[in-house]
């Protein structure tokens, strides 16, 4: 059982959530060609397989078919891309600093889950990670989510399959295919 929604989780609960029976899904625009966990490469070619090959797709039908209702998204930008067409029925928080349009929380994801706990915000079925694309960010905003999730909930990462080496570079140019290092924190987390 998942500490109160108030209390951070231990190492031994975040281990327990992160382990290998726990589903960690990864999107991508194309069926990817490798992935850091085998159990995760027949996850997502079983859904390409059912015609789910968009992030969109795949957050609605872990929505639908787990009944999850809370949704949160990190890293919204232009909500019309993929916020707004999330069918979450309970709470959908957007959480970004600089969004191209208006949602829920601007703010940093680091502000935010602050905040969260300090309200005693409800816990989220399904957490969305695409913000800020560099290793240590990611693994606090996981970190973080993990503390408000709901003990059957689902985190998905976006990014984590870089085609090029230049795509998972730390630094980004603003023109160029952009994954950053979101990769080492879903290996390192993975292989504790």
């Amino acid at each position: 059982r998942p500490a109160a929604r108030h209390e951070r989780r231990t190492d031994e609960q975040r281990a327990a959530l992160t382990g290998r029976n726990r589903p960690v899904l990864v999107d991508a625009p194309h069926p990817p060609r490798r992935l850091c966990h085998k159990a995760t490469l027949v996850t997502l070619l079983d859904l390409f397989k059912r015609g789910i090959t968009t992030r969109t797709q795949l957050l609605n039908h872990l929505i639908e078919t787990r009944g999850y209702r809370n949704y949160l998204e990190i890293g919204v930008r232009d909500r019309r891309h993929n916020f707004d067409k999330i069918k979450a029925p309970g709470v959908k928080h957007g959480v970004d600093p600089a969004p191209r349009r208006t949602i829920s929380h601007v703010m940093t994801s680091d502000a935010f889950f602050e905040q969260h706990a300090k309200n005693g915000g409800k816990p989220y079925d399904l957490v969305f990670i695409d913000g800020l694309h560099l290793d240590y960010q990611v693994e606090r905003d996981i970190l973080n989510a993990l503390d408000h999730l709901t003990p059957d909930g689902t985190i998905v990462l976006h990014d984590c399959n870089p085609m090029t080496a230049d795509a998972q570079t730390d630094d980004y140019d603003g023109k160029k295919h952009w994954n950053g290092t979101v990769w080492k924190a879903f290996v390192k987390l993975r292989a504790t």
